[in-house]
């Protein structure tokens, strides 16, 4: 089995874990840039990483990969290579590597405004004792209003039941089956109803044709007067130049936002300099333990491939709902 990689910050131990799974395994770390690219892709048969290279890279086409069966992404949203790959490839996400880590960035955005943390800094950066009454406003009793339950909705909602919120989690359909930590299931129907409600929004929505605007002018404007929004889904589900302009008009409002539309954002976006804005740019997955997390991912989804078995792989990619 000839497996490429391109993935940045593989273990020592990486090759001797795939092959207690498959002995005669080759194993081939190149970047679609290196030398020798074009003739691993073509010869392999797995491949780890983002199948899209730039565009007129010669033997670089999914149609070059003549032997490849199975493309384990590194991201957990894919959406953007829906229809372009081949219908015949085994194509599965890094969903369930990123919701431990992006659960706690979205509590670092969280607290950042609720504790006043903006106001501290500045009053540091002024010299000066006092940042207001009340120095901070608290998360219990606040209702939390989660975007999606998927593998980082499910881990903010138990984060936030330990902090006293109350969690009202929408996916598609309302359920009286409640995830850990949620109170509520309700359905894509009630999001009008729910921003309303909501004292903090946490969008964790993959960036699809289902989801792309979900949160436009009119939707945004439902939320309370000091209500935060959190983005850790795709930037696509927001209207930035909306986003920018309510903001702008509710200074008690918040965002913290990890990715934004377009990605990067220009630097004369209004968003950049609003001081109700925190703007971490599209790196809540990036820790010290991804690659523990990626590779026992892999591993698994890898055992399952050998073993004939793809259905009981990890994060199989949805061409119909594109996540």
């Amino acid at each position: 089995m000839n497996i490429l990689t391109s993935y940045w910050q593989h273990r020592d131990t990486f090759d001797a874990d795939v092959r207690r799974i498959v002995p005669d395994a080759t194993i081939t770390r190149l970047r679609p840039d290196d030398d020798g690219f074009a003739d691993a892709w073509r010869n392999a048969d797995v491949f780890l990483g983002w199948p899209l290279f730039k565009e007129g890279k010669p033997g670089s086409a999914p149609e070059d990969a003549k032997h490849l069966e199975w493309v384990q992404t590194t991201s957990a949203g894919i959406a953007s290579i829906n229809g372009k790959v081949p219908d015949h490839w085994q194509i599965t996400t890094a969903a369930g590597v990123y919701g431990e880590t992006i659960a706690e960035h979205v509590f670092a955005l969280m607290l950042y405004f609720r504790c006043h943390l903006h106001r501290a800094v500045e009053a540091q950066q002024q010299r000066t004792w006092g940042i207001g009454d009340p120095a901070f406003v608290e998360l219990t009793g606040q209702t939390l209003a989660i975007l999606g339950l998927g593998d980082i909705g499910r881990n903010v909602a138990v984060r936030a039941a330990a902090f006293g919120m109350r969690v009202v989690g929408m996916r598609r359909e309302a359920s009286a089956l409640c995830p850990p930590g949620v109170d509520k299931v309700v359905g894509n129907d009630a999001l009008d109803d729910l921003l309303a409600e909501a004292d903090v929004v946490v969008a964790a929505l993959p960036g699809t044709k289902h989801t792309r605007g979900r949160l436009d002018a009119r939707r945004l404007s439902l939320m309370k007067p000091d209500a935060g929004l959190v983005n850790v889904g795709r930037g696509s589900l927001i209207d930035s130049d909306a986003l920018a302009t309510q903001l702008a008009q509710r200074p008690e409002s918040w965002a913290g936002l990890d990715v934004t539309h377009p990605e990067p954002l220009p630097g004369d976006h209004a968003l950049w300099g609003l001081p109700n804005v925190l703007i971490t740019p599209h790196v809540c997955g990036r820790t010290n333990l991804h690659a523990e997390r990626f590779e026992a991912l892999f591993l698994h989804n890898l055992q399952h491939f050998v073993n004939g078995d793809p259905t009981a792989m990890t994060g199989v990619f949805d061409r119909h709902w594109e996540y």
